[in-house]
């Protein structure tokens, strides 16, 4: 029995540790899309529908001239990004 206790207290420490450690991973994404610096938004109610991580880092603007999927999600949710302001 003292065997079974001092493993759940360990078990615990363990989960503990490694709960603090995402809680900070956690606080660090949330503080990062917080503060994108991107604007979102232009001239004329010109909008990025998505914000840095999607319009600008994932498609790019040569993803807004091409014949595909990539380019008519670009084209239609990153107006600002493809200029079709």
């Amino acid at each position: 029995m003292k065997y079974l206790a001092v493993l759940f207290i360990a078990l615990l420490g363990v989960v503990m540790i490694s709960g603090s450690v995402m809680e900070d991973d956690l606080y660090e994404l949330v503080r990062e899309f917080a503060n994108d610096p991107a604007p979102r938004h232009g001239r004329n109610g010109c909008v990025n529908r998505f914000a840095k991580n999607i319009c600008g880092d994932l498609v790019s603007q040569k993803n807004c001239r091409a014949a595909s999927r990539m380019g008519r999600f670009a084209r239609q949710h990153c107006q600002f990004l493809c200029g079709l302001c």
